[in-house]
């Protein structure tokens, strides 16, 4: 499902058949400090480079809506994608009514920044955009606030750059987005300064939200190999202590 291309430098998102994957860290983040006697979290910054290929025989007969599932950048408290299923982006089993997950508030406790780029399902009845968008996920897949991100044509089958900002003294999340030229061997290195800022989301204090020590990484419904792939590349994450007024 998940395999690093020969030259090193991408990771290459497969399978024969529509399913959910995970690409985290084996080892779990610290995002916040339950200690009484400071009040501390984390700030964090991420970033990557994310390609959406459809299939020749789906580019050329125009068959947009029947691609991929979409794609999230996700804080989890664990790594089970379990049975998600369709418009899941692989995070949790949701009610097709409303896009809750099913596991629970306890068991849940997600956050994340999701690229949606799948067809509506027919099982699935909740509203949302018209795609592709992007969305602020917080254990539901209907997101809290959505933000268009272009036509189709113009964001699949090129490489995106995603640069996801979080500061926790003002408990404000930031995502940018820039759409990058050229070829796999020259195109146009990503660079947050040309990125547009299409959404920009406070307050969110992950304290309230997530588990002090969490997964991080990302969370797919790949689509299947007839149909495409997704191409993962320049992922960098870091972290930084900051503290909380209390």
């Amino acid at each position: 499902i998940c395999l690093v291309r020969e030259d090193g430098k991408s990771v290459l998102f497969s399978a024969p058949s529509v399913l959910s994957a995970r690409y985290q860290y084996l080892k779990k983040v610290q995002l916040w400090s339950a200690e009484k006697t400071k009040s501390r979290a984390v700030s964090f910054s991420t970033s990557y480079v994310i390609e959406f290929r459809r299939s020749g025989d789906r580019r050329e007969s125009g068959s947009f809506f029947t691609f991929g599932g979409g794609w999230a950048f996700a804080i989890t408290p664990d790594q089970r994608v379990g049975a998600s299923g369709p418009e899941s982006l692989g995070l949790f089993e949701i009610d097709p009514k409303t896009g809750k997950s099913l596991r629970g508030e306890k068991k849940t406790k997600t956050v994340a920044v999701e690229l949606d780029i799948s067809r509506f399902s027919a099982q699935v009845t909740f509203p949302d955009p018209q795609i592709p968008h992007l969305g602020l996920d917080i254990d539901s897949v209907k997101s809290i606030v959505t933000r268009p991100i272009g036509n189709f044509t113009r964001f699949v089958d090129r490489p995106i750059a995603v640069f996801i900002d979080y500061d926790a003294a003002k408990s404000q999340l930031q995502v940018r987005v820039q759409k990058l030229s050229g070829s796999d061997t020259s195109r146009s290195v990503p660079d947050k300064k040309k990125a547009k800022l299409y959404l920009s989301y406070a307050p969110l204090r992950l304290s309230d939200l997530v588990n002090e020590y969490s997964y991080v990484g990302f969370s797919t419904r790949l689509p299947q190999d007839e149909d495409g792939y997704y191409l993962l590349s320049s992922w960098k994450f870091s972290t930084k202590w900051v503290s909380l007024r209390t």
